[in-house]
């Protein structure tokens, strides 16, 4: 559909190759499924897996120190430059909405191995596990990233949804009290969910934008990726909010209700609708800590294109990849 989506659009595109171009994620994803599938049966040992699992655990918290020290002293020293912004911190990304929303991803699969440490244990010792979570959390509340912050909370307690589902109600009410006491006495918190009313509008502008945009083309959208070099003159045209600003649609669905059209936005929701079914069903690990990183994932990507940022991409569909690889639709594990 994103192929065909461009191919239509050929005449409003700048240059159309390069959208094209930014589907290879996905290629990648499709490629790579089987031989990842003959790794893991074939030449897939435990000795590999705790190295590359430790690995990963270190490295992510040394990425979230280095962008706590860039909040605190303007210079990121693993990136050797200036911060990118003055009081939020990116990790060793560029953009600190983009680190939010992708160390919240991290931060739902970490918890999702606490909860089953003794299954992991010979992998990563618990004292590295928790050690390297609470680092990655800290990092996520210094990027002030609500709606990654929001979506980690409202995922967590989906760890219980399939075998205890009075401790998912308990614990998604209580998650959503104390977030709640949070916001009202932690004056941080109260300014990132409370005081942004430009950032909100900014947003709500880019909503319409792309709603513009899908009427303009209902089928099959105006292209892959070719809506936020169109929200000026979309915004301009219908009068929105800061016409001046270029951006996507700060949306998974509704960037791709635009840039897709009505096609596309239904191929999204059957993607991720199958894909959770899959992981629902499965009664391993992989399956454990997958359907509430969907459920984050879902819940993340109503406040930002996490869809199209390459780092987030890079995460999710590798997420997928595990999944893909080991699920077996003639059985449940």
């Amino acid at each position: 559909v994103s192929v065909l989506s461009v191919l239509f659009n050929w005449d409003i595109i700048e240059k159309p190759f390069r959208h094209l171009g930014k589907l290879k994620y996905f290629l990648m994803t499709l490629l790579i499924v089987l031989p990842v599938k003959e790794l893991f049966a074939e030449k897939w040992d435990e000795k590999k897996v705790r190295l590359i699992l430790r690995l990963f655990l270190i490295s992510s918290a040394v990425a979230a120190i280095s962008g706590i020290i860039a909040v605190y002293t303007g210079f990121n020293p693993l990136k050797m430059k200036e911060a990118c912004h003055p009081t939020r911190s990116c990790g060793l990304y560029g953009m600190y909405m983009t680190y939010g929303h992708g160390v919240s991803f991290l931060l739902i699969v970490l918890l999702g191995l606490i909860i089953r440490k003794k299954e992991v244990s010979s992998y990563a010792h618990p004292f590295l596990l928790i050690t390297s979570t609470i680092i990655n959390f800290i990092g996520l509340i210094y990027s002030y990233t609500r709606g990654a912050l929001l979506s980690l909370l409202l995922s967590v307690p989906f760890y219980f949804l399939k075998t205890h589902k009075k401790k998912f109600i308990f614990i998604m009410i209580s998650g959503i009290f104390v977030l709640g006491m949070a916001i009202k006495f932690n004056p941080a918190l109260n300014d990132m969910f409370t005081k942004r009313a430009s950032s909100n509008l900014e947003r709500i502008s880019y909503f319409k934008a792309a709603f513009y945009g899908f009427k303009e083309r209902p089928l099959l959208g105006i292209g892959h990726k070719n809506f936020e070099p169109n929200s000026i003159r979309l915004k301009t045209k219908h009068n929105l909010y800061l016409p001046q600003v270029q951006g996507h649609a700060h949306n998974n669905f509704i960037e791709a209700l635009a840039s897709t059209g009505l096609l596309g936005l239904i191929s999204l929701v059957l993607f991720i609708g199958f894909w959770m079914f899959e992981v629902y069903k499965r009664n391993d690990l992989i399956g454990f800590i997958s359907f509430p990183f969907l459920v984050n994932f879902v819940i993340s990507g109503m406040t930002q294109y996490t869809f199209g940022d390459g780092e987030n991409l890079f995460f999710i569909l590798f997420m997928y990849i595990l999944h893909a690889s080991s699920f077996s639709r003639n059985a449940e594990a």
